[in-house]
């Protein structure tokens, strides 16, 4: 396991990650049905600094026989948040954007400690959220899967001088 504090930048690092979109978008674009690659977002969220909140967004459906899972979070500081969801026209929609941006302003709020704010979904939701944290003299990271992120989420992160990252998808071969 990489140390939690690998990183030579030692800013201090509060990570949000919208599994939902993440995981579907990785599914769309790359049909890859297994997902993306948490450990290389932990690396890269390593590498950015000194993570000390990390939140990871679910549906409570989506851990069912992932219990490895649960523990690679924990090692790294992200909590898992079962977030609800409900049904529209047949498509079940999660609630995770309005509880992530919930979180990420009680954050900025309550830990004036942390330096960083990492947000890792390509949702446009997000781009006022962005604006804020860099209005506010918040440096930041944008991790999204490419071909499906919001064009503005992305151009103004850019533009404000936020990392971005792709989020890769999932490549390793299931052990027999």
């Amino acid at each position: 396991m990489k140390e939690v504090n690998s990183s030579e930048n030692n800013q201090s690092l509060a990570a949000f990650i919208d599994n939902d979109n993440i995981f579907k978008s990785v599914k769309s674009c790359h049909n890859n049905p297994r997902g993306y690659d948490i450990e290389k977002v932990v690396e890269y969220l390593n590498d950015e600094g000194d993570l000390r909140f990390g939140r990871i967004y679910f549906n409570p459906g989506d851990f069912q026989g992932k219990r490895s899972l649960l523990h690679k979070f924990n090692e790294n500081l992200i909590e898992p948040v079962f977030t609800d969801s409900y049904d529209s026209n047949g498509e079940t929609k999660s609630l995770a954007d309005s509880r992530m941006i919930w979180d990420i302003a009680k954050v900025y709020h309550e830990h004036s400690e942390i330096d960083k704010f990492a947000i890792v979904s390509g949702d446009k939701d997000f781009w006022p959220v962005i604006r804020k944290l860099h209005e506010h003299g918040k440096d930041g990271v944008l991790m999204y899967v490419e071909g499906s992120e919001a064009d503005i989420l992305r151009k103004t992160a850019k533009k404000i001088g936020w990392k971005t990252y792709s989020v890769p998808p999932y490549t390793k071969a299931r052990s027999r």
